[in-house]
C-alpha cells in the first residue's frame, strides 16, 4: 500500500491534497495559508504565537482569541483527515510542525507566481508573502533557475545554425540566414520541441563552429546545419542534423526549392525540413529507449518517446506509451502538460477500442485532465485535452468547445487545440468552419509522431463537408501511418460509400469486423458523439450498406 503524502502546489495555483487510501483535498484557504507558512519554517516547524498572529491578528480582539481561532482550525484539519493527521502533523503546546518528509511539492520556482492568486486581509501575512514573491523574483533570474529548469525540461532542444552560402555575397549570406530563420520559427510552433532563438544561434560563426560549442553555448541536443546555394532556378540545401552529445550525424539530405517560390508564406522547402527533422527526432527517442529500462531514458527523449509510442498502429506500443508518460510525471511533478498526455493516452485507449475496462479508463481520463487543470487552470494542453475527453468520452459539445477557446485564448498557436476543434465543428455540422480550423492545425504543427492524427481528423472535416474524394485521400494517408485507427477505418469507408465504390468499402468493413468483432451500427450510434448529427446518420448508413451489422 502507497504511503500517505500531503501534495501541495505553491506555485501557479495553490492545490494542497493527500493521496493514499484516503485522498483529501485541502479547500480552506486558511488552512492552506498555515501550511505553507509552516512548509517555509525552519524544519517545517512554527510557533502557535507566529501562526495565530500571522494569519488571525488583524481579525481578533487579542492575542489568545487567535490561538483560539487557531486550535479550532486544527481541529477542524484532524476531523477532515482522520488518523492521517498525525502523519503529516506534529503538534504541542508550543509549537506545529510539518513533517517534510511525508510532503510532495507539485510546482517549482519557474513554474508559475508565488501563491498566485492566493490573498489574505491579514496584514502580517501579506508583508511574508510579499517577500517570498520579491525572492522569488531575484532566484527566478538567476542560476537556480536555470538549473531547476534543466532538470525539468522533458523537449529537445535545438538549434538551426544559419547557413553557409556556397554562391557568395551579401545575398547569399542573407538566403542563408533568413533560410535558418524559417526553419527555426516552423518548429518552434510545436509544443513538443524547445527552440534556440535565431538571434543566439547567428551568434555562432559555422566556418569554424564545432558540436560541443552548440551544445555547451546554447544548450541544444540537436542542431541544424549546412549550406545553401543557388543553381538552376533553384535554392538547394545541403543539411546535417547533429546530435550534439555525441556528434553524430543523424541524416545528411539535400532539400531544394524553386527559387521565386521560396518567400512563400508556406514555404516547401521549410516544410520539407522541418518534417524531416520532427520525424527523426521522435524516431531517434523511440528507438534510444526500446532497450532501455524506464528509469534510465533521459528526460528529453522519455516524453516524445511516450507520445511517438501512443500515436503507433498496434496494442504493444501503445501500451509500452503509458509507463514512459507515468515515469514522466513521477520525475517532474505538477507539470499540466505530462499530465494531459496522459489524459489522452486514456481517451485513446478508450476510442481505438483497446480497453478492458472502459468505465475504469474514461474515469482515469478525466482524472488526469481534472489534476492538470488543477494545477495549472490556464495549461493550454490541458484544456485541450478536458475539451478532448469531453467530446469524445461525455459528448458535452458544448463545454469541450469552450475547453477549446479557452486553451486557443492563452495560445492562439495550440495545434492540438485547433484540430479538435475543427473535428467537434465535423460533429456537429458546421462542415465549413471544420475544414477551416483542421487546415489551421496542419499549418501550426509540422511535427510527427501525430501526423496520421492530423489527416485522420483532416478527412473526418473534409467527409463532413462533402468532399469525398479528399476525405478519401487524408483518411489513406492516415492509415498507411496507423492502419488500426478505428475512427480512421470509418472515415474511408463512409468516403468510398458515397463515392459508389462499394466493393472497397466493403473491404474496409471487413478490416474494422476483423479488428472489432463486437462493432456494430447501433454501437457506433450509441458512443459517437455525432450520432444525432446529420453526419452521424451519413456515417451509420454508409457502415449499414458496407455491410457492418446493425447490431
Amino acid at each position: 500500500m502507497t504511503s500517505p503524502k500531503l501534495q501541495i502546489s505553491l506555485y501557479g495555483c495553490c492545490v494542497m491534497r493527500t493521496v493514499g487510501e484516503h485522498a483529501v483535498e485541502i479547500s480552506s484557504k486558511k488552512q492552506k495559508a498555515m501550511i505553507a507558512l509552516l512548509f517555509d519554517g525552519m524544519e517545517g516547524r512554527r510557533s502557535r504565537d507566529y501562526l495565530a498572529k500571522t494569519l488571525w491578528g488583524d481579525s481578533t480582539y487579542d492575542t489568545e482569541r487567535a490561538k483560539g481561532v487557531l486550535r479550532r482550525t486544527l481541529a477542524d484539519m484532524r476531523k477532515s483527515l482522520g488518523d492521517e493527521f498525525n502523519i503529516f502533523f506534529e503538534t504541542n503546546n508550543q509549537d506545529i510542525r510539518l513533517k517534510l518528509d511525508k510532503v510532495e511539492q507539485l510546482t517549482f520556482v519557474g513554474d508559475g507566481l508565488f501563491l498566485e492568486g492566493f490573498e489574505l486581509h491579514e496584514a502580517a501575512f501579506k508583508e511574508w508573502l510579499n517577500k517570498k514573491r520579491e525572492a522569488q523574483a531575484l532566484v527566478s533570474l538567476g542560476p537556480l533557475a536555470a538549473r531547476q529548469k534543466n532538470q525539468l525540461k522533458f523537449t529537445p532542444t535545438i538549434s538551426v545554425i544559419p547557413l553557409l552560402s556556397l554562391n557568395g555575397g551579401r545575398e547569399g549570406d542573407v538566403i542563408g540566414d533568413w533560410l535558418a530563420e524559417d526553419i527555426s520559427r516552423s518548429l518552434a510552433r510545436s509544443s513538443l520541441i524547445s527552440v534556440i532563438s535565431h538571434l543566439s544561434a547567428r551568434r555562432l560563426n559555422q566556418r569554424n563552429v564545432t558540436t560541443d560549442e552548440i551544445r555547451e553555448s546554447l544548450g541544444s541536443d540537436y542542431a541544424v546545419t549546412g549550406t545553401v546555394r543557388e543553381a538552376s532556378g533553384q535554392v538547394i540545401a545541403e543539411l546535417d542534423f547533429i546530435e550534439t552529445a555525441s556528434g553524430e550525424i543523424l541524416w545528411t539530405r539535400r532539400f531544394a526549392s524553386d527559387r521565386d517560390r521560396m518567400f512563400d508564406l508556406n514555404s516547401a522547402l521549410t516544410d520539407q525540413i522541418t518534417k524531416a527533422v520532427g520525424e527523426t527526432i521522435v524516431n531517434e527517442a523511440i528507438v534510444a529507449v526500446r532497450q532501455t529500462d524506464v528509469v534510465d531514458v533521459p528526460n528529453h527523449r522519455l516524453l516524445l518517446a511516450g507520445i511517438g509510442y501512443m500515436h503507433r498502429n498496434t496494442l504493444s506500443a501503445f501500451s509500452r506509451a503509458r509507463p514512459l508518460l507515468e515515469e514522466a510525471i513521477n520525475r517532474a511533478k505538477g507539470r499540466s502538460e505530462l499530465l494531459a498526455w496522459l489524459g489522452k493516452w486514456y481517451i485513446l485507449a478508450v476510442t481505438n477500442g483497446w480497453s478492458t475496462n472502459s468505465k475504469r479508463d474514461i474515469s482515469l481520463a478525466f482524472d488526469a485532465t481534472a489534476r492538470a487543470l488543477d494545477i495549472n487552470p490556464t495549461c493550454p494542453m490541458a484544456l485541450t485535452m478536458d475539451g478532448f475527453a469531453l467530446n469524445n468520452l461525455r459528448h458535452d459539445l458544448d463545454t469541450a468547445g469552450n475547453r477549446f477557446e479557452a486553451a486557443l485564448s492563452v495560445n492562439p498557436n495550440e495545434g492540438l487545440a485547433w484540430l479538435l476543434k475543427g473535428a467537434l465543428c465535423a460533429f456537429a455540422d458546421k462542415s465549413a468552419e471544420a475544414v477551416k480550423n483542421v487546415g489551421h492545425a496542419r499549418h501550426l504543427s509540422p511535427i510527427d509522431p501525430l501526423g496520421y492524427f492530423y489527416d485522420s481528423l483532416s478527412a473526418t472535416a473534409h467527409f463532413a463537408n462533402h468532399e469525398n474524394d479528399k476525405a478519401l485521400e487524408l483518411a489513406s494517408r492516415s492509415l498507411s501511418m496507423n492502419n488500426r485507427h478505428a475512427s480512421t477505418m470509418r472515415v474511408k469507408l463512409a468516403a468510398l460509400s458515397e463515392l459508389g465504390r462499394d466493393e472497397a468499402a466493403a473491404r474496409v468493413a471487413a478490416e474494422i469486423l476483423d479488428h472489432q468483432p463486437n462493432f456494430t451500427v447501433d454501437s457506433y450510434l450509441s458512443t459517437h458523439p455525432a450520432a444525432h448529427f446529420e453526419i452521424g446518420k451519413r456515417m451509420a448508413a454508409a457502415l449499414a450498406h458496407a455491410g457492418i451489422p446493425k447490431r
